[in-house]
C-alpha cells in the first residue's frame, strides 16, 4: 500500500460534471464524476485536458440537490484504457470562490451512505501527518 500524498482525502462520488471546455465555440463536455475532495474533483471522459488550464464546471452530484458551479485547474490527465478504449481519468482543483459548504455538504452525505465498515477501511488507506 503507498502512502497518500493528497492534502484531503478522496471520496467516491456519484454524478456528472459539464465542462465549458472551448469558450469561444461554446462547447461543453458532460462527464462522469469519479470522486470528490474538500478541494477538487476527478473524471472520467475521452478528452484529453492540457495540465493547468483552467475550466468552468457545474458538477451535479446525484445524492444532494442542487448543483456546484465554478473554475476549477487541471492537475493531471491519466490514461485508462482498462475502463475503454480513450478513457481518460483527470483531476481538478478548485480555484478560488466555490461553495466550499456546499462541497462539504455533499461529502457527508455520501459518506452517510457507505456502510461504517467501509468507512474504517477507507480510512485505513489514508496516512495524516501529525502537526
Amino acid at each position: 500500500m503507498h502512502a497518500e500524498k493528497r492534502g484531503f482525502e478522496r471520496f467516491e462520488a456519484v454524478g456528472e460534471v459539464k465542462l465549458l471546455v472551448d469558450p469561444a465555440q461554446n462547447e461543453y463536455l458532460t462527464a462522469r464524476l469519479c470522486d470528490l475532495s474538500h478541494t477538487g474533483f476527478s473524471i472520467y471522459s475521452s478528452r484529453d485536458f492540457i495540465k493547468d488550464s483552467l475550466v468552468n464546471f457545474q458538477l451535479t452530484p446525484f445524492i444532494t440537490p442542487g448543483d456546484v458551479n465554478g473554475y476549477a485547474f487541471v492537475r493531471h490527465a491519466t490514461p485508462r484504457p482498462q475502463y475503454a478504449p480513450g478513457t481518460v481519468k483527470t483531476g481538478f482543483a478548485f480555484k478560488d470562490g466555490v461553495n466550499t459548504e456546499l462541497i462539504r455538504h455533499v461529502i457527508d452525505k455520501t459518506q452517510s451512505r457507505i456502510s461504517p465498515r467501509r468507512q474504517i477501511q477507507k480510512r485505513k488507506q489514508v496516512d495524516f501527518i501529525p502537526y
